[in-house]
């Protein structure tokens, strides 16, 4: 038996994209987004996270949960923001698929 979908992703906030894969026994399931802090130099005021376009939270945390609630290609980004604006998104795609089905099973009769 395979175990449900387990997705801590880490996100360097960098350019750049990152590809997680995940199986759920059933959605919808909420995961944990995790990311690096920026840098103190960068005095950074929060945290902007998106899925599949649309903002599910701002945070000064580096973490924050995501529900999943279909099957499929998803992207999650997360932007840093300053007083002086917002920096470059890191970008995660994740795909979540539901596991095949049992293979193996022997029968016997003794």
């Amino acid at each position: 038996m395979r175990e449900p979908m387990r997705l801590i992703a880490v996100i360097a906030l960098l350019l750049g994209a990152w590809l997680v894969a995940g199986e759920a026994q059933s959605l919808p399931v909420t995961r944990t987004v995790e990311w690096d802090a920026s840098p103190a130099a960068d005095q950074t005021i929060d945290y902007t996270v998106t899925f599949d376009g649309v903002v599910v939270g701002t945070t000064s945390s580096t973490s924050l949960p995501v529900t999943f609630s279909s099957l499929g290609a998803h992207t999650l980004t997360v932007t840093a923001r300053n007083v002086w604006g917002a920096g470059p998104a890191g970008v995660l795609n994740v795909v979540v698929s539901a596991p095949g089905a049992a293979t193996g099973i022997r029968i016997r009769v003794q």
